[in-house]
């Protein structure tokens, strides 16, 4: 893989990003309540929504989506923004709905909901061990891999010194300081992303300021040396790459698919998944 070219300060502007979260994280986790559980899982329930808005941006999108959704839109285009158009109905399904339930059961996660509702513990203990395995065979891994790949990308290091790194950082944040600490953190780093992310975006609207532009040089982005693919038609731009509505006999986004399979995907992971109801259970109250 290609590193980027690197300047003297762009390491500068990296290891001062890198030192500030970590001292927003021990800033934090020393302010933070750690002796009871809910001090430190749910943060002492004291948080506020600005801060819960950006964990739950941060926590949704992750290094495994800037390389996923990113090499996804390049390989089929434009219709992988569904994911995140449909997550606006998923987000509010679960502050209109589930939320007032979750918070008038008085629980603090889905499956103590689920124990409480239908009087089984063993569905209590068959959806805990889901979500254990989920995180720990998927999700996990995935992030602190595409960690490593970007630690790559950018700056030419063994991909596995840079999930080294990504673990001990993270493993520092979150085990001192706890859920407080982790939305701190994500509140900082969020308004990061958000900030370089606009800052990207014009450099890149700046090389192409029409969506004509834009169009030709999609077409033509071709995979260098197809002759040594086996199938000559990998990767070839899609003739419908600029088309979320697109036909049942696509092969990436059939309408069917996008319209039912990606919506239904986006309510369980915003209603279902305890990372982001965590953060929900750690604000005051509902508002």
């Amino acid at each position: 893989m290609t590193a980027a070219t690197l300047h003297t300060i762009d390491y500068v502007v990296l290891v001062a990003n890198f030192i500030i979260t970590l001292l927003v994280g021990i800033w934090s986790a020393w302010r933070s309540e750690r002796s009871t559980t809910v001090g430190y899982f749910l943060a002492s329930a004291s948080m506020t929504w600005p801060l819960i808005g950006f964990s739950i941006f941060m926590t949704n999108i992750g290094s495994s989506a800037v390389i996923g959704l990113s090499g996804a839109a390049a390989a089929s285009g434009i219709p992988v923004i569904c994911y995140e158009l449909f997550g606006v109905f998923g987000i509010l399904i679960m502050g209109y709905l589930f939320m007032p339930l979750f918070y008038e059961a008085q629980v603090y996660t889905n499956a103590e909901y689920l124990q409480k509702r239908f009087g089984r513990s063993r569905l209590q203990i068959y959806i805990s061990a889901q979500t254990l395995v989920f995180q720990v065979l998927h999700k996990i891994p995935s992030e602190i891999y595409a960690g490593g790949l970007i630690a790559e990308a950018i700056l030419n290091w063994n991909r596995f010194i840079g999930i080294a790194i990504v673990l001990v950082m993270t493993a520092v944040v979150t085990i001192v300081g706890g859920l407080k600490t982790v939305l701190v953190t994500d509140f900082y780093q969020g308004i990061i992303m958000v900030v370089g992310g606009a800052i990207l975006a014009g450099i890149a609207y700046s090389h192409y300021p029409s969506l004509e532009l834009m169009k030709t040089a999609y077409s033509e982005a071709i995979v260098a040396n197809k002759g040594a693919l086996a199938n000559t038609t990998c990767r070839d731009p899609s003739p419908w790459a600029f088309h979320i509505v697109r036909p049942i006999s696509d092969p990436d986004y059939p309408w069917l698919g996008t319209l039912f399979g990606i919506l239904i995907i986006c309510v369980w992971y915003f209603c279902g998944n305890q990372d982001l109801l965590q953060r929900c259970f750690s604000g005051k109250n509902l508002y």
